[in-house]
């Protein structure tokens, strides 16, 4: 009973680790439920980051550092025709489709995307909507780009031509 309770302690850590944070909308003006960016893109690289020390844990998904290659910007506006966005997924995508992706911005400076239900369509953020939190932060002193060094040399880099 002991080792099962530790078990489900840990795995209790690990989904609160890899689940993305929901601010309070009714204390901020942070829009949980909206989008920022529609772009129509498809994948370039994938790298899973670390996931923290746990025996016995089966994780489903956790958050992925994805750079996608904008082919068209269908609602919104996007830096440059390569993005960098935070994703929880099981595996890698195939990256030789284009999709849509329904991208919110962050306090990193990147996107967040957004999991729909059902094809549901969220709404379109306010424009003075406050950036949402990410869906992993680095730990103090590093970087969303340590993050991703790490995990390239812990899980290796999918990149598609």
């Amino acid at each position: 009973m002991r080792s099962m309770r530790r078990h489900l302690s840990r795995c209790v850590l690990i989904a609160g680790l890899v689940l993305p944070v929901i601010a309070d909308a009714s204390t901020s003006n942070v829009a949980t439920d909206c989008f920022d960016t529609l772009v129509v893109a498809r994948p370039v690289e994938q790298i899973p980051t670390p996931l923290p020390m746990c025996d016995d844990c089966v994780v489903i998904s956790w958050p992925w550092i994805v750079t996608l290659e904008v082919d068209k910007v269908a609602r919104g506006r996007v830096p440059t025709n390569q993005i960098t966005v935070l994703n929880v997924q099981h595996v890698h995508f195939r990256g030789d489709r284009l999709s849509r992706w329904w991208l919110r911005r962050n306090t990193l400076g990147v996107f967040n995307v957004l999991r729909l239900e059902n094809g549901s369509k969220p709404p379109r953020c306010p424009a003075d909507a406050d950036p949402a939190q990410p869906l992993i932060t680095p730990p103090t002193g590093q970087s969303l780009k340590d993050l991703e060094r790490e995990g390239a040399r812990l899980y290796g880099r999918h990149t598609t031509p």
